[in-house]
């Protein structure tokens, strides 16, 4: 099908503006009227009256012609009749009329997607409903927002933040306050898991002194953690700054094993659960299960 050009003129002369020499860029709650429109509106003022109100000839010829336009729309659109057509004053009214028609459908777990493109009418409605009014009724409904890549057109959906009890967490060195430093920087994740969570432990290599902390407070990553944990190699398999390369043999051990497991064969996976999950009571057997010699080979930066 070959699409016919848009006659802007044509659309123009049903405006009354461009006699102005305006370009009007705002359709939305300040739309123009269309010439048609205005020449309706002075057709009926002289006739007006209230409708379904009056018992008038006028306003029951009003109320005739108010009914009627329900019809019209729903010819237009093609509903069934009339009862399908509810009219509002504005957008904005017509989406909290939906909002609460939809009140008593939403459960647990639920999501209201919209997008950055909407008007705020179309976002602060289902905002108050999730954050405010379903609550209230002990539902828990996430609105959440939807932004387009540019490059690749792939929809990506934003998330709330979460609010973790607890964050466990890895660094090369802390001193007994709770002073944390992540050797070469700790990386945004780190961070963005020490500011959301109530409580939090980290894990180093070595404790330092109070004295080596203040000597360089700069090196300072994380202060007054909740709990410091000496735990030489608790990285591991992964790397630990200044103190170990990741073990990329183990790694591979269980990303074999992984791979096995989801095609259907569990039987590599278990084998690796027991040996280095399971059986070791204590961090210290998990360390000699990996071998005093493998643990050498990795103990360089």
């Amino acid at each position: 099908m070959n699409a016919q050009p848009v006659d802007v003129r044509a659309i123009r002369r049903h405006f009354a503006f461009p006699e102005l020499g305006r370009i009007v860029t705002n359709n939305a709650a300040s739309t123009q009227p269309p010439r048609e429109l205005l020449q309706l509106y002075q057709s009926l003022a002289p006739g007006y009256e209230n409708v379904h109100r009056g018992q008038s000839t006028a306003s029951q010829q009003m109320t005739t012609r108010f009914e009627g336009a329900y019809d019209t729309i729903a010819q237009f659109i093609g509903a069934p009749g009339r009862a399908s057509i509810a009219l509002y004053r504005n957008t904005t009214e017509a989406i909290n009329a939906v909002m609460y028609s939809l009140l008593t459908e939403f459960r647990d777990g639920d999501n209201v997607v919209t997008t950055l493109m909407e008007h705020n009418s179309n976002y602060v409605p289902w905002h108050g409903l999730c954050r405010d009014i379903l609550p209230r009724l002990g539902r828990r409904v996430e609105c959440r927002l939807a932004r387009f890549d540019p490059i690749s057109g792939e929809t990506l959906i934003a998330v709330p933040p979460i609010k973790p009890d607890v964050a466990i967490l890895h660094a090369a060195n802390a001193d007994a306050y709770g002073n944390v430093q992540h050797l070469g920087g700790p990386g945004w994740i780190d961070l963005f898991m020490y500011r959301a969570a109530d409580r939090v432990i980290v894990q180093v290599d070595q404790v330092i002194s109070n004295e080596q902390v203040r000597s360089d407070p700069w090196k300072t990553t994380i202060a007054d953690a909740d709990a410091i944990v000496r735990t030489p190699f608790g990285a591991h398999p992964f790397y630990a700054r200044g103190y170990h390369v990741q073990d990329n043999d183990h790694l591979k051990l269980y990303s074999d094993a992984a791979g096995r497991a989801a095609a259907g064969d569990r039987i590599a996976l278990e084998g690796y659960l027991d040996r280095y999950c399971r059986q070791p009571a204590t961090h210290a057997d998990y360390l000699e299960t990996i071998g005093i010699k493998r643990l050498l080979e990795l103990y360089e930066y």
